[in-house]
């Protein structure tokens, strides 16, 4: 399973504010920012990815984490 790694990153840039971030960064409702930061999102449009890496200045595989799943 894949899972976003934004809390990390949010904490190595010094980003105290992450919600406010993303919704003002690459224009996402507030839903939208909390489900990305609480792990409950299950696709993200492309777009929004690349947004995400210009604005963090990271690559995709640092946004991303491969988890195996149980079972």
């Amino acid at each position: 399973m894949l899972r976003f790694n934004l809390n990390v990153i949010f904490t190595k840039r010094n980003i105290s504010h992450p919600r406010r971030f993303l919704m003002e960064t690459i224009k996402v409702n507030h839903v939208t920012a909390s489900n990305l930061l609480y792990g409950r999102t299950k696709s993200l449009h492309l777009s929004y990815v690349s947004r995400l890496c210009a604005a963090l200045q990271c690559t995709p595989d640092e946004l991303l984490e491969w988890v195996p799943e149980k079972g």
